[in-house]
């Protein structure tokens, strides 16, 4: 089978296999892509299949994600729920762009939605117009047509209540990361939430570090996936991330300050939008100049949320540093020894509440990760993919 043979049947089973909303794209615009001979010049000379494989499946993706921009951006205004099918209940918290609620359809007694309602208006940041509503309501819309539920908060859809846009996704369950951190007893408090076993009672090193890896694993696991769609999330904390009890995992959810780096929903260079206690050091120096040097960049991708990950792994390990304070401290701490962990290191052995975290980077590789993660410059950082992949993250 030649190249474009392998690219066309690629494209075909990627068509076959997608979700229903996708297929649904893929019926009009694309359903008879061809993919010409020009755009796998040198593919064709490959060493082995497997690249030529990679590739097309390549080309395939980045043509869905380019189709994908101007059908929801044209669609947005039509809201795809009925509001008079949706109550909603108590608050569940909020932030400066909205209120979450958990909700009821219909006449259900118990909730089974979560609906987060925003401004569907345009509004001033800094001087400058955003939409940070129509932005999430994007970038939801575009990771579940692309299968990428499982990362995240499951989205049902949205619908239009006076002046807001309200968005609706699945109820999964409500406990943070940082909710979860924030107990003396962590990790083991998530022990049969994670792994549906019965906590035993003992507080194992052993068992701490397998928790520990595990919801490593699953952050940048999700990270992954979203990056991989091109959707950088820019706003990675433990209160953006909720247990999915049914599934055993943590999802990301909040994509408010989101960017999409295909179509730049939601980037303007002078609007950076992110949490100083969690941001890498860019986003701290954006502030720190008023806007006039780093600040998140295109082409930085996802390296920018695998900063802020990498510090919710040392938050992990370190109960002093669990917490939204001690992140800051942290970022303070490793700007002052130049981001060398192994100096960094050196100021915390001996002390309270190191020992055992310093003991489970040791022995799973972890040091190596957090070097990837923690680097001042971002194109020096590893990618949410490789640190999925690595040592400490393999665990089951």
């Amino acid at each position: 089978m030649d190249a474009v043979e392998t690219a066309s049947s690629l494209w075909q089973t990627y068509a076959a296999t997608a979700v229903e909303p996708v297929k649904q794209v893929l019926a009009g615009p694309l359903a008879d892509l061809s993919i010409e001979e020009p755009l796998l010049t040198g593919i064709a000379a490959a060493p082995s299949a497997a690249l030529i494989a990679r590739a097309a499946l390549f080309v395939a993706k980045a043509a869905l994600e380019i189709l994908l921009v101007p059908v929801l951006q044209a669609t947005a205004a039509t809201p795809s729920l009925k509001s008079q099918q949706y109550t909603r209940g108590r608050r569940l918290g909020s932030g400066a762009y909205g209120a979450v609620f958990e909700g009821y359809k219909g006449d259900e007694d118990e909730p089974s939605v979560v609906i987060k309602e925003t401004s569907a208006k345009a509004e001033l940041v800094d001087g400058k117009v955003a939409n940070f509503g129509l932005a999430e309501l994007f970038m939801n819309r575009k990771l579940s047509l692309c299968g990428q539920g499982g990362a995240m908060a499951r989205f049902r859809g949205h619908y239009y209540y006076g002046g807001d846009l309200c968005l609706v996704y699945q109820r999964e369950g409500e406990l943070t990361l940082a909710a979860a951190m924030g107990a003396r007893d962590f990790p083991f408090n998530l022990e049969e939430a994670l792994t549906g076993r019965e906590a035993d009672g003992e507080y194992s090193l052993q068992t701490r570090a397998a928790l520990v890896r595990k919801i490593a694993k699953q952050v940048f696991g999700a990270l992954a996936s979203v990056h991989g769609w091109s959707v950088v999330h820019r706003d990675v904390k433990g209160a953006n991330l909720v247990l999915a009890e049914r599934e055993r995992r943590f999802k990301l959810v909040d994509f408010g300050a989101a960017v999409d780096t295909v179509s730049r929903t939601n980037y303007d260079s002078r609007i950076q939008v992110f949490d100083p206690e969690f941001g890498p050091p860019e986003a701290d120096l954006w502030k720190k100049t008023n806007g006039d040097a780093g600040g998140f960049v295109i082409g930085a991708g996802g390296r920018f949320d695998v900063f802020s990950a990498g510090l919710l792994v040392m938050q992990m390990c370190f109960p002093p540093l669990a917490n939204g304070i001690g992140a800051k401290k942290l970022k303070t701490a490793l700007e002052r020894v130049g981001y060398d962990l192994r100096a960094w290191r050196e100021t915390v052995e001996g002390k309270a509440g190191y020992e055992d975290g310093i003991a489970i980077l040791d022995k799973h590789g972890g040091w190596a990760l957090l070097e990837g993660c923690l680097r001042e410059e971002p194109g020096k950082r590893i990618s949410s993919a490789a640190a999925a992949s690595s040592g400490f993250c393999r665990v089951f």
